[in-house]
């Protein structure tokens, strides 16, 4: 799935959930400019999360070619955990978002892993698609409750 479909499917999916109040594509973020494509959800507590999203293309995939999806089976939905609060966000919103991702159960989705449960050192969730294609959704920024975020990015406050 490339990104001009992926972004819609999860913005419909995070915006159908309990304990959302917003959810904006970045060129709606007053604040987010820079960044071509990504979506800002508003918790009902007031925190906020800023995922950025990127992509790669399936091997011998071109951007001028038209997409050709791939079904199989999809990874087993899970519960959706608690909306992310102050403390353990960046944790609690890779796990709320892959698992948001997961209910869909997509047939072109093959796999989806919350980074925090490997070895990378950014925050976020990848999605492997069963033609070879991956979708990241880093978290680029965080605010708690009543506060703004930081301007430097990936560097996530937590209190």
């Amino acid at each position: 799935m490339r990104i001009d479909r992926f972004q819609p499917f999860v913005r419909r999916l995070i915006e159908t959930q309990s304990g959302v109040t917003a959810v904006q594509d970045q060129e709606q973020a007053e604040d987010w400019p820079d960044r071509p494509h990504g979506l800002v959800v508003t918790f009902s507590n007031g925190a906020q999360v800023w995922f950025a999203i990127t992509q790669t293309l399936a091997p011998g995939d071109k951007h001028e070619q038209a997409e050709v999806p791939v079904e199989a089976k999809p990874p087993v939905a899970t519960d959706v955990p608690a909306v992310p609060t102050p403390g353990q966000m960046v944790t609690m919103a890779e796990n709320w978002l892959a698992a948001v991702i997961s209910t869909a159960e997509n047939p072109e989705v093959e796999a989806i892993k919350a980074y925090g449960d490997s070895m990378m050192t950014a925050s976020g969730v990848s999605v492997r698609f069963h033609n070879g294609a991956k979708i990241q959704m880093a978290i680029e920024y965080v605010a708690a409750p009543g506060r703004r975020r930081n301007h430097k990015r990936y560097e996530l406050q937590e209190a």
